[in-house]
């Protein structure tokens, strides 16, 4: 994830903000609309198929006009010519096809994880009455748990950005007991790479992971760089 960037601002820094929230989802729609993409994936399929057939025949054709051009050369339109334009035309509708079939492909995936995503539920524990009381700045701790959860939300109901960007920011150091939060959190962004691509299509500008002033453990820093396809250094 790469370039510009929409701010959100994080509500809720009480208990209730950390562990309540609204689990949105998808609609029963949803499974209307993967329905139909699956049955277009198929005709697409079959259309393929199709074009191959026609390239076959087209390759036949195309022995027959070779034969045939020796005896129609001094013709105004030669056969070479036929030949090439219908090479080009089969080529153009073969391209269209394969592209089309890809793009449906994509958005079925993706509309496969959000009804997968309807029975999800957040399941990172709140930290210990140990953290809370050994933590040295409660507010902020509070703070950043409340933004995982909501970005990790919004991941898995496919509710992000206009442009995809993520940003979470808390100063804060490391602490293990928060590792359940960031666990949850790296699991919704490899299935939002699924929104990404079908907002890829609509949208120019790339979309950021962004993560202000808080302390992260190598190996995690490193797995969500890999879910991001991006150096270390970025994010």
């Amino acid at each position: 994830m790469s370039s510009s960037t929409k701010k959100r601002r994080v509500e809720g820094e009480d208990d209730t903000a950390i562990e309540g929230g609204t689990d949105g989802g998808g609609s029963g729609s949803d499974s209307s609309v993967s329905d139909q993409l699956k049955t277009m994936s198929s005709q697409m399929s079959e259309m393929l198929q199709l074009m191959k057939g026609m390239r076959e025949e087209i390759t036949q054709l195309t022995m027959k006009c070779n034969s045939m051009e020796e005896l129609q050369r001094k013709q105004n339109t030669t056969i070479g010519d036929i030949k090439s334009t219908l090479d080009d035309r089969v080529d153009e509708r073969f391209d269209d096809v394969e592209n089309t079939l890809y793009t449906v492909s994509k958005k079925q995936k993706y509309h496969d994880v959000l009804l997968k995503n309807q029975k999800w539920e957040y399941s990172a524990p709140s930290p210990s009455q140990e953290y809370w009381n050994n933590v040295l700045n409660v507010f902020e701790a509070r703070s950043l748990i409340s933004q995982i959860k909501y970005n990790t939300k919004d991941m898995r109901y496919g509710n992000g950005d206009d442009d995809g960007s993520i940003m979470i920011q808390a100063l804060i150091p490391y602490d293990e007991e928060l590792l359940p939060h960031w666990k949850e959190f790296a699991t919704a962004l490899e299935q939002y790479q699924y929104y990404l691509d079908c907002l890829s299509e609509y949208d120019d500008e790339d979309s950021k992971l962004e993560l202000y002033y808080m302390e992260l453990q190598m190996p995690l820093l490193n797995s969500l760089t890999k879910l991001c396809n991006l150096p270390t250094s970025t994010i």
